[in-house]
């Protein structure tokens, strides 16, 4: 008896979080992409991301999801312009710009937006967290990032 009671009370917590948390159920259960969670700040989109256990999307994420024809069934989402997590590059300079971010617009132009600045408001769509990137023509599954090392380190790293 005791744990029909304790069903009940799981299917009556799983159902409010469902019904209260419509994108976290739809996230859940749509393969690798979450739906359009509106348009936000980097930082905001960072947190909803993670509050979902899912993250940002890579440029690289975005940029297959373009290639591979995914983006076409996003055509309702509002701008179509896409966060990622990856930081931009200043070209001149040869540095990360980690103030910077990297955006991709559904036509598959990249560009940049500052993560701090409250006005940029920009669309999110997470991506869940184990999914690997691979390479199309290898097949390739590429690991987590590993931070900067000398040639020979990644090498050793590689191999193991």
């Amino acid at each position: 008896m005791q744990i029909i009671q304790t069903m009940k009370y799981i299917m009556i917590v799983f159902t409010f979080c469902i019904t209260a948390f419509p994108c976290f159920s739809q996230a859940l259960s749509k393969g690798k992409w979450s739906v359009n969670l509106g348009n936000m700040n980097w930082q905001d989109a960072k947190n909803k991301c993670e509050a979902m256990k899912m993250r940002l999307p890579a440029l690289d994420e975005l940029k297959d999801a373009f290639h591979d024809k995914e983006m076409e069934k996003w055509k309702d989402d509002n701008g179509g312009n896409y966060w990622s997590a990856t930081d931009a590059i200043d070209q001149n300079l040869g540095g990360s710009m980690p103030d910077t971010a990297m955006i991709l617009s559904s036509d598959g132009y990249e560009s940049r937006s500052l993560k701090a600045n409250k006005e940029d408001y920009i669309v999110v769509r997470c991506i869940q967290k184990n999914f690997k990137k691979k390479e199309r023509k290898s097949g390739i599954i590429w690991s987590e990032y590993q931070g900067e090392m000398d040639l020979n380190l990644a090498k050793k790293n590689a191999l193991n």
